[in-house]
């Protein structure tokens, strides 16, 4: 089977239409979320099922968050459709702009199919069977608690080989400081553009972020390589996220089941 929705850029986001109980939604496709969310103002308009248990996952910085778990009516993205799928539940505030969405689907939703993401069409396609071309990379899946993240090699400038989440809710590459030295960055070059700030759950951090002087690439997979990539570096607990900014130069595949991204170039 092979189901299509067109869908919305909103930064360096996918928004798709989804319909959540018969109400028409917007959700955007995160594969870094982990678990599906939907806000508390939806979940309560689209009649959704309170379960008594919740879920807690980290940051990239390492702060727990915590959310209550409820079970969704039939949730259905161009004509695929699950019932009773488990969501957490947050709040999104008001959902009447342009910029604003009523949910997150993660890859949790998507994990007994392919989803394809084609930034060229802005088309969103979900099959059985996934892509028949491409470049094939092998990635972990990583489970925890209902969550599904996919993590992939990626080669930095000093050849050097990290393991990075595949997180379509980031858009520049994600380091942690401790490879600065690897794309031969120093804490003070001018170039780089710092921010301080504090999250959600009151941690402060620091983020440096410069278009780096050489090239990151799947490991023997020289078409994707990206010269001079924009690089936010932060204390992290991961090596790394890949983001949009290196994704959306292919046709990207996340085929969960079969333990593998694949890309397209476009």
């Amino acid at each position: 089977m092979r189901h299509e929705s067109s869908y919305e850029s909103v930064d360096h986001f996918v928004r798709v239409p989804v319909s959540v109980g018969g109400r028409e939604c917007r959700f955007l496709v995160d594969s870094g979320i982990g678990v599906t969310i939907i806000g508390s103002v939806a979940a309560e308009a689209v009649g959704a099922s309170w379960m008594q248990r919740t879920f807690s996952g980290q940051r990239m910085s390492g702060q727990e968050v915590t959310a209550p778990l409820v079970k969704l009516p039939k949730v259905s993205v161009g004509g695929y459709t699950l019932f009773g799928h488990v969501a957490g539940v947050i709040d999104l505030g008001s959902t009447e702009s342009g910029e604003d969405f009523d949910g997150i689907l993660g890859l949790d939703f998507f994990e007994q199919t392919c989803l394809t993401v084609d930034p060229g069409s802005h088309l969103l396609t979900i099959s059985d069977s996934g892509p028949d071309t491409g470049i094939v990379v092998p990635v972990e899946v990583r489970r925890h608690g209902g969550s599904v993240a996919v993590f992939a090699p990626l080669e930095l400038p000093s050849r050097r080989v990290v393991t990075m989440e595949v997180d379509t809710g980031s858009g520049a590459v994600i380091l942690d400081d401790q490879y600065m030295s690897d794309c031969e960055v120093s804490v003070h070059d001018p170039r780089i553009d710092v921010r301080h700030d504090v999250d959600e759950t009151g941690h402060r951090y620091t983020r440096r972020v410069i278009s780096i002087d050489g090239a990151v690439r799947i490991p023997a997979e020289p078409e994707t390589t990206q010269q001079a990539p924009r690089v936010m570096f932060q204390q992290i607990i991961y090596d790394g996220l890949i983001g949009t900014d290196f994704l959306n130069r292919f046709r990207y595949s996340f085929d969960v089941r079969r333990q593998r991204l694949v890309l397209d170039r476009l």
